[in-house]
């Protein structure tokens, strides 16, 4: 099975990604962590050290190399689809895009618990941060297979949902 997670940062990619997976006995890819291990930056220090441009285009590469894996629950970056050519690289892949979605509100409720600050969070406004929501959710809903609302839901709920939607249209990969 070819899944891949898509969403704002602090949706919950990660920690839905690996409980599916761990469901699913599929392997589990985070590709920050991945990106981490081919660079040997976390993105924040890479986009501090060289620019968001450079990093853009190395996460693409990893999201393309990623996307080659015959079976693999993957964790994409919130921003993974900025660029149109990492988009067209996720439509025309065979993984099943699972859009997880949230209210502006509750995302940066998350981000604001969050143990490990994102470089965002500390480089825009609250009016930045909504914007970069607003814009990216069209990102996000032009390459989802299936979308769900996380809103109040735990990790379990929202593995449930995706498994129950899988069972009801089955896919291939």
């Amino acid at each position: 099975m070819q899944i891949i997670l898509v969403g704002f940062m602090g949706v919950g990619k990660t920690t839905v990604g690996q409980l599916l997976a761990n469901t699913l006995a599929q392997p589990f890819i985070d590709l920050d962590a991945e990106f981490n291990t081919v660079t040997g930056y976390t993105p924040g220090a890479y986009m501090h050290q060289f620019s968001e441009a450079q990093f853009r285009q190395v996460e693409q590469q990893i999201l393309k190399t990623q996307l080659q894996q015959p079976q693999a629950v993957i964790s994409s970056g919130g921003g993974v689809l900025t660029l149109p050519t990492s988009r067209e690289i996720m439509q025309t892949s065979d993984f099943y895009v699972v859009y997880l979605a949230s209210d502006f509100a509750v995302n940066i409720g998350r981000l604001k618990g969050d143990s490990h600050p994102r470089p965002l969070m500390t480089k825009l406004t609250a009016h930045g941060l909504h914007e970069l929501w607003q814009t990216r959710q069209a990102h996000y809903q032009s390459v989802a297979n299936l979308t769900i609302n996380t809103n109040g839901l735990i990790p379990a709920a929202i593995v449930a949902q995706i498994i129950s939607k899988l069972d009801e249209e089955p896919i291939h990969g």
